[in-house]
């Protein structure tokens, strides 16, 4: 009489790394994990991409081992270039680095974009999350100090009759 193989692991496949993720062992009544423990359950986080075994035993004795591959994505290098300072009342332009590398962009302003036309009237600091091709996020922030507009003034004589010249 031939083997049946009645075990299987549910799970995600690939993750972030960092991340962690929930294996289950289905087929059976007791679990044996590769990595020792003995629920039909386990919670990994690996450093790489690693694959996980699970031998169940169903209720007459019989087992099956199963097993499945957690690939381990890297999270993405984002960098936000532009400019670090202006005077009150100008325009700034602020965007990603290597924006080939991302699928979606969310700044702290809200817009969902790859670069950003800013003028802030006082300092502020501008956040950018970005999603890579593997789901996998990373954020960053970026400065731009706001100097002050040096006060204008005119001084001088204020009337004058005509044909007269004055110093301002």
């Amino acid at each position: 009489v031939g083997s049946t193989n009645f075990a299987s692991i549910s799970g995600e496949s690939s993750i972030c790394m960092g991340q962690s993720l929930e294996l289950t062992g289905n087929g059976g009544t007791t679990f044996n994990w590769s990595s020792g423990q003995t629920t039909p359950s386990i919670v990994v986080m690996p450093a790489g991409s690693t694959t996980y075994s699970v031998t169940a035993t169903n209720s007459i004795g019989c087992t099956s081992m199963a097993s499945h591959q957690v690939v381990v994505n890297p999270v993405p290098a984002v960098t936000i270039s532009g400019t670090n300072a202006i005077c009150q009342g100008t325009d700034a332009f602020l965007h990603v680095n290597d924006i080939g590398m991302f699928e979606e962009f969310q700044w702290n302003t809200g817009e969902p974009m790859p670069f950003l036309m800013i003028q802030p009237i006082s300092t502020t600091t501008y956040s950018l999350t970005v999603t890579d091709f593997n789901g996998c996020t990373a954020s960053t922030s970026h400065t731009v100090v706001v100097y002050p507009n040096p006060p204008a003034s005119i001084t001088g004589q204020a009337s004058i009759c005509q044909g007269e010249s004055a110093l301002l």
